[in-house]
């Protein structure tokens, strides 16, 4: 009985910590689409990309973001797979927010920012590509937090007018520099 009764603690003590990750279009042509969910402590987030088509080597995103935290340091670990086969795995060592617009922000204010990407062309064939993004961030407290994103992109033709992605290394933004 004393089990039971643990097991059932535990569950009903880990509900307010789980969430539903709702699904979000970012968009949807004849060459790709795209949409993703998050799970982590914010108030908001939106994400857009135009044009939504493939082959192009500049895509402006636009990110709206309200934190419920304040950041100090920011880092990430992104790992790309394609038709359920590891692509690429990499990470990002949390960096201190001198220099970064995400950190200007205080708990509750918005971001909202359109960035252009440069991306050098990668033919690559069809198929669906999930991305999954966890960002480390560190408030002003010292609290620990992880924001999930999970990114799934649906390539639909793979001629050399549809390339699209971008290798490590090949990407040059400036998303949240100042």
């Amino acid at each position: 009985m004393l089990q039971h009764l643990s097991v059932f603690l535990c569950y009903v003590l880990a509900l307010p910590s789980m969430s539903s990750e709702e699904k979000h279009w970012v968009c949807s042509s004849e060459s790709v689409s795209i949409w993703y969910s998050y799970n982590g402590p914010l108030y908001y987030m939106s994400v857009a990309i135009s044009p939504c088509s493939l082959g192009m080597t500049v895509y402006n995103i636009t990110t709206t973001v309200i934190p419920m935290f304040t950041i100090t340091r920011i880092g990430f670990h992104a790992l790309i797979y394609y038709e359920d086969q590891l692509w690429l795995d990499h990470m990002q060592q949390d960096i201190p927010c001198e220099d970064l617009k995400l950190c200007d922000i205080i708990k509750g204010e918005t971001l909202h920012e359109t960035v252009p990407v440069y991306l050098r062309k990668y033919y690559g064939p069809k198929g669906e590509y999930r991305i999954y993004v966890d960002v480390n961030i560190v408030d002003d407290a010292e609290n620990i937090l992880t924001l999930r994103f999970n990114v799934t992109m649906q390539i639909k033709s793979t001629s050399s007018q549809n390339s699209f992605f971008l290798t490590a290394g090949s990407c040059r933004t400036s998303p949240i520099l100042n």
